[in-house]
């Protein structure tokens, strides 16, 4: 199993079955396109760190301009995206 840790400059080109990312909604806009490429068709992104309302319709946009689907949204802000 290949694990790494970093922003996008550590993840950038490789392949990964999940990104687990728990940071604020600015970073996560700026690195969404990396984590979109970085994950095959069945992968999972599970982002968290940024509040619910504003932030998680901002997020779920950029995550359709780059062709994630939201599967599944928890109340808690936590958002499952493949």
């Amino acid at each position: 199993m290949k694990q790494s840790l970093g922003s996008k400059e550590v993840i950038v080109g490789l392949r990964f079955d999940m990104v687990l990312a728990n940071i604020n909604r600015n970073i996560l806009l700026d690195q969404f396109d990396v984590y979109a490429s970085d994950l095959p068709d069945a992968g999972e992104l599970y982002i968290s760190g940024f509040y619910d309302g504003e932030d998680l319709e901002i997020l779920r946009e950029k995550a359709e301009t780059l062709g994630v689907s939201i599967c599944r949204e928890k109340s808690t802000g936590h958002v499952v995206c493949s």
